[in-house]
């Protein structure tokens, strides 16, 4: 069957990369209006509007089925608005096999184990690709400490505040093609998490280890595939004081090391085309 990714037509920064990757892995793309359900193709849709329910339900029993439908669910559990923090993620897990009983989707992905774990969800990690970036060089002589990379919410501004005052000193946001020349003056990347979830964000540690920057993350309860020896991970509370130590030590080699690691595992071993593939073709 052929794969086709579904691009819906509103377009979101936060799924630049995404969607780079999918053009690197040289992925056929398709609008939601285009998506056949008498197709004999597989469709991976990310994200979910709300463009998608409109499109598809006409067909649904209509005519028949070949597509297959996967859902790439990137979003984290937070996502679901209006929602009182304890019940997020039954609602999370409820709405989204509620579109496996309505038939809008076929299949749902994952891309973090625990979470997979968690609500049931088939786990496909998200690999990176070397076309991705352009390595960094050494963790020396920069002008940044830290690129976050990441929208700027109070749990996160509470944190950056914290380590600013210990004297880290953080790179501007920024998307492609202005990016690029900003990760190349930056000693680390930094992945954070915008809640209280212990949950991977695989499209940022994708765009970082394009670059073979070494990584400090917030911890997560599984960090495959990158696992301890491909990145450092820390608690939020523990974040600046660590950090510190690290900016202040004499292990660069050790960093450049780790970086070139997370490179290999994410744009080789789970090259991206690569695990959608395996994944499609299981």
């Amino acid at each position: 069957m052929d794969i086709k990714f579904v691009k819906p037509s509103h377009h979101y920064d936060s799924y630049v990369d995404y969607w780079e990757l999918v053009r690197l892995a040289g992925f056929a793309v398709c609008s939601i209006p285009e998506v056949k359900l008498d197709s004999e193709t597989v469709y991976v849709l990310s994200p979910m509007n709300g463009e998608w329910e409109p499109n598809i339900l006409p067909q649904v029993g209509r005519a028949k089925r070949k597509a297959h439908i996967i859902h790439w669910l990137l979003e984290r559990p937070s996502g679901c608005v209006n929602v009182p923090r304890a019940q997020q993620m039954i609602e999370y897990v409820r709405s989204n096999m509620q579109l496996q009983y309505d038939r809008l989707v076929d299949e749902t992905w994952v891309s973090d184990r625990q979470l997979a774990l968690e609500t049931g969800f088939r786990f496909v990690p998200v690999g990176s690709d070397r076309g991705l970036g352009k390595p960094a060089g050494r963790p020396i002589g920069k002008e940044y400490h830290l690129a976050h990379m990441s929208y700027v919410n109070h749990r996160r501004e509470r944190l950056y505040n914290r380590m600013r005052a210990v004297g880290c000193i953080f790179a501007p946001n920024a998307w492609p093609p202005h990016r690029e020349q900003i990760i190349h003056q930056s000693m680390f990347g930094l992945c954070t998490h915008k809640d209280e979830y212990p949950y991977m964000e695989p499209l940022r540690i994708a765009v970082y280890t394009s670059y073979g920057m070494p990584i400090i993350g917030e911890t997560v309860k599984d960090a495959y595939p990158l696992d301890g020896d491909a990145w450092e991970t820390v608690s939020y509370a523990e974040m600046p004081e660590r950090v510190v130590d690290i900016l202040n030590g004499s292990h660069l080699q050790k960093w450049v090391d780790m970086g070139k690691r997370a490179q290999q595992r994410m744009c080789d071993d789970f090259n991206f085309g690569k695990v959608v593939r395996e994944a499609i073709n299981v």
